[in-house]
């Protein structure tokens, strides 16, 4: 999905929010309002990957109010997202299991500006360095997966020896 990539393209490195709770999760009707109030009162760019069955809870106009902050997704390809330096936090859930927007609004900015921010988004360089390291040619991810291919490609080699003798 180049959407993702050319949109984040456009942004200033480290200045973009990623909200995705992935493809199992439903979050309820309040929580979804109280989202969609917090990104928006944070003033910050945002990703935000929504299934498409999940979509309709967005309170309406959001999208159309925040087209020049945020860009809402049915799915975004993690890995290039991810390279982009994502850094998350934990939030606070009330008494009701639910994220309040001034929750989600003060997480935001504690990443977004805060030291404890700086302090995740270096160690978020480090490992995304590392990262890219080891899927290179040469790497880790790279040599354990050409070991991989070969062990299988040898094993269905004698498999196939079998078959014919």
């Amino acid at each position: 999905m180049d959407i993702c990539v050319n949109w984040l393209n456009s942004k200033q490195t480290g200045s973009v929010v990623y909200v995705s709770f992935g493809s199992l999760e439903t979050l309820g009707e309040d929580q979804m309002e109280h989202l969609v109030m917090g990104l928006k009162r944070s003033q910050r760019n945002f990703l935000w990957v929504v299934r498409e069955t999940e979509q309709i809870k967005i309170l309406a106009n959001f999208i159309e109010e925040t087209l020049e902050k945020g860009l809402v997704v049915a799915w975004s390809p993690q890995l290039q997202v991810l390279a982009h330096e994502a850094v998350g936090i934990r939030a606070e859930v009330d008494g009701k299991g639910i994220i309040r927007k001034e929750e989600i609004e003060r997480c935001i900015r504690e990443i977004m500006e805060g030291d404890r921010g700086g302090d995740i988004k270096r160690n978020a360089v480090k490992w995304k360095k590392l990262a890219m390291e080891a899927v290179n040619e040469g790497g880790s991810s790279d040599t354990n997966i050409t070991e991989f291919i070969a062990e299988l490609t040898a094993k269905d080699h004698v498999s196939q020896l079998q078959l014919e003798a």
